[in-house]
């Protein structure tokens, strides 16, 4: 789809897409091989792996939920409705697949147990209940576990998945968003790049112009837009109303298409194991960067640090307060970003509610196993491994598999008038 600024007027879009990102898809030495996955929720299952260990006491009721084919905003709109509390007084450290059975501890901000733990919800269930001091928030993980069937294999392909794992592990992977970060109609970049030009009218047209928006649960973002404007309201009493979460989920959106923009560049090129003068480098214990001058590419530790997965070049989070790159890689990463027919002043101007990060441009694969078997549904390759968290199993299983990427957010090219 091909957008035109057009001043006040809002933004027009075309039907025109980019071109393959295919050289994406693979993400370690080897071709893929075939086989399918998520063929039903039990194929896919993801277990969170908590930071720390609840205390036992304090105000927030801390829940491991298992939840099975259901999305991320269903299970808390169903705890929600079980506790009687606002949104703002669930927790979670993550957001985990739909089409999956999942894994993951969920905070409640209530004082008093309630009479009865048993789950509302047919698709939920309460596998550990305990108490803790403090809300869950994003990124309180040490990363995701996954336990993975694939179908439509041959079981003497083990021996290469092995391969491709161990290529994974010594040498990481693409780190890239995939298309769950972009919603069901791939448009949640383009929300949140309204949101970032102030352009209420685009947005609430593009979350309203689906053919089946009746389809929609009855409080989507889609189906609340379209009652309120037949209600009268205007485009940015919508906005407003839809509240900050779902806002900020779409503005992360946006800056995920942009970082997935540069990280394609960075893949094409085969540079994810390289350093460039200029760059920030991402340090993996710790999480903090630090500039790569023409000195730092002297000293022949660096090599070494890259190999030793120890170092990786890393990609922008765009933000009021997010660290700049030296000149030449700033003036990619900018190319990249005017790509979405934005600029850099237009995030300095959100302050603290969009500060920014760097984000590594390849993560470790850990504990990665691979195993043939069958069950009553045929024969299939058992796979498991570790993620840090804001990382996407599926990346792991497109560059297994080498199915692609459905052509959605990213995909969808964006040009300046």
């Amino acid at each position: 789809m091909k957008m035109r600024a057009t001043g006040s007027a809002g933004v027009v879009m075309e039907q025109q897409k980019k071109q393959s990102h295919r050289p994406s898809d693979v993400a370690s030495d080897g071709e893929p091989i075939g086989g399918v996955f998520k063929q039903r929720p039990s194929d896919f299952i993801v277990e969170e792996l908590p930071l720390y260990e609840a205390k036992g006491e304090g105000e927030h009721l801390y829940l491991q939920v298992e939840k099975t084919n259901l999305s991320h905003e269903a299970m808390v709109g169903a705890l929600m409705r079980q506790f009687n509390v606002p949104r703002q007084a669930i927790g979670t450290a993550g957001r985990k697949d739909k089409k999956a059975v999942t894994r993951q501890w969920v905070s409640v901000h209530l004082h008093k147990d309630p009479s009865t733990l048993e789950p509302h919800h047919e698709a939920i269930a309460f596998l550990e209940v305990t108490r803790h001091v403090n809300k869950l928030r994003l990124g309180h993980l040490r990363g995701n576990r996954f336990y993975i069937r694939l179908r439509g294999i041959e079981l003497e392909d083990v021996s290469q998945i092995r391969n491709l794992l161990a290529s994974m592990v010594a040498n990481g992977l693409p780190n890239y968003f995939d298309e769950q970060r972009f919603g069901a109609r791939g448009i949640n970049h383009l929300l949140g790049r309204a949101l970032i030009t102030k352009d209420s009218t685009q947005l609430v047209r593009l979350l309203t112009e689906s053919e089946d928006i009746e389809q929609w649960p009855i409080h989507s973002p889609e189906r609340l837009a379209a009652n309120w404007l037949e209600k009268g309201k205007s485009a940015g009493q919508i906005v407003a109303r839809l509240g900050q979460q779902t806002r900020q989920f779409w503005i992360s959106s946006l800056q995920s298409a942009v970082f997935n923009r540069v990280l394609e560049r960075r893949v094409c090129e085969n540079s994810l194991i390289r350093l460039y003068e200029g760059d920030l480098a991402w340090k993996h214990e710790g999480g903090s960067v630090f500039a790569v001058t023409g000195e730092t590419l002297q000293d022949p530790q660096i090599a070494k640090r890259l190999a030793d997965f120890e170092i990786s070049p890393s990609g922008p989070m765009w933000g009021s307060r997010m660290t700049r790159c030296g000149e030449l890689i700033d003036e990619i990463e900018r190319g990249c970003l005017k790509e979405f027919a934005l600029i850099p002043e237009q995030f300095s101007k959100l302050g603290r509610s969009v500060s920014g990060a760097r984000r590594p441009l390849r993560v470790a694969v850990g504990r990665a196993t691979a195993d043939a078997s069958e069950d009553e549904h045929g024969k299939l390759i058992g796979l498991s491994f570790e993620l840090p968290p804001g990382s996407y199993a599926t990346v792991v299983l497109r560059a297994i598999t080498g199915a692609p990427r459905k052509k959605n957010a990213e995909d969808l090219h964006i040009d300046q008038p």
